[in-house]
């Protein structure tokens, strides 16, 4: 009977995430819904919040069936609530992605994969350790410790693009793009890098910095035409052309929530622990503050590179506002020194082009569901910490 019971809590918890999530989601799309028709920079700002809630409730929905598990003290272990409650808020977000993201010949089950790999799984990776790590310092720790470094490192270092190359998630450039490249690199005087293809049908390039390589996704070669692929080429060989010591200053950026790990550890050693918390929750902000400013600096330094090769004229703003347009994302962001890449409005006025459509307002954060989901979540907290100081 209580493995039945568990069982039961655990598809209650998928089958309440998968609703919410859905519900949520649903009614957060109205706004750019009713959009349609209208310019493509305005129904991408009230796209913005519905992505943006979308992506919160995939956290915060597992976490509010966490609290209440452990405040009815329900038979189940916590990570089985955590995990259910995941795989059901991201399956309940599937529809709304099926409806957003362009269509191309990726799949957006491959191309959240390949992002997974690439974002989520180094996350992972610390978060696994520091559940698994000793309550004290000792050997244990350190050899928990150096593993999740190693593979945080090897990650980074393209580990995760020789996996996803195994199973087919990433593909070699074809003859289209490999002759684009050719041709820009010999343009820039820069040796051609190596090109992957992934199937993610959203229109992005990447540079992999670290390994001289580029990987450009499905969606920019279905949207883009040759000239404004040449131009986007040409800003991700300026990635290729920085100094080598901001290379390991990008791997640096990786390895910021790496720390992290010695938290349970440092709890240990009580009131004496406090400034070393204190004092490595401080040191990785302000690495963060200053590390995201170093790649403001160089994405405006890649632009500007981009601007002065891209074969014929505004073809790089040109590309830009199509690959914006293509993702329907806003040309104003909301907390710019937060964003790694500057405004597209601004940069279209740096690429030398005026766009057809005065400066938008930034967009909301969320959606008016995901405040009264977000406040939702406070009243719980606020309820959970209630019962257990009553208790207590």
């Amino acid at each position: 009977m209580a493995v039945m019971g568990t069982a039961l809590v655990i598809v209650t918890a998928f089958l309440i995430a998968w609703l919410l999530a859905r519900a949520v989601n649903y009614f957060s799309l109205d706004t750019w819904r009713r959009s349609a028709g209208q310019h493509w920079a305005l129904r991408a700002r009230e796209l913005y919040p519905a992505r943006l809630t979308a992506g919160f409730n995939a956290l915060l929905i597992p976490v509010d069936l966490c609290l209440i598990a452990g405040l009815f003290h329900l038979p189940v272990p916590t990570w089985a609530v955590a995990v259910a409650g995941l795989l059901g808020a991201q399956t309940g977000n599937y529809p709304v992605i099926r409806e957003i993201v362009p269509k191309s010949r990726g799949g957006p089950s491959l191309g959240r994969l390949f992002m997974a790999v690439q974002g989520l799984v180094p996350l992972a990776l610390v978060a696994g350790a520091m559940v698994v790590m000793p309550s004290h310092f000792g050997m244990a720790t350190w050899l928990i410790a150096g593993i999740t470094f190693l593979l945080l490192l090897a990650l980074r270092l393209g580990l995760a693009m020789r996996l996803l190359s195994l199973i087919g998630i990433l593909r070699p450039a074809e003859p289209r793009l490999v002759g684009l490249i050719s041709a820009v690199a010999q343009r820039m005087n820069v040796p051609r890098p190596d090109a992957w293809v992934s199937p993610t049908p959203l229109a992005n390039a990447y540079a992999v910095v670290v390994r001289r390589e580029l990987i450009f996704t499905q969606g920019i070669i279905d949207h883009l035409s040759d000239a404004q692929i040449a131009a986007i080429c040409a800003h991700e060989l300026g990635h290729l052309t920085e100094p080598r010591r901001l290379v390991y200053l990008r791997v640096l950026q990786s390895m910021l929530l790496f720390p992290l790990v010695f938290l349970k550890p440092m709890a240990s050693l009580g009131a004496a622990g406090g400034p070393y918390t204190l004092g490595l929750a401080v040191l990785i902000l302000l690495a963060a503050v200053r590390l995201r400013q170093m790649a403001q600096r160089l994405e405006i330094r890649a632009d500007a590179i981009a601007t002065a090769n891209q074969g014929e004229p505004t073809a790089y703003a040109r590309a830009l506002e199509h690959l914006y347009q293509v993702n329907q994302m806003p040309a104003v962001m909301p907390n710019r020194r937060r964003q790694r890449h500057p405004d597209l409005y601004d940069r279209l006025l740096a690429a030398g082009i005026t766009p057809d459509f005065p400066r938008p307002n930034p967009p909301r954060r969320l959606t008016p569901a995901g405040r009264i989901m977000f406040f939702l979540s406070v009243a719980l907290v606020i309820v959970v910490n209630g019962h257990a100081s009553f208790h207590g």
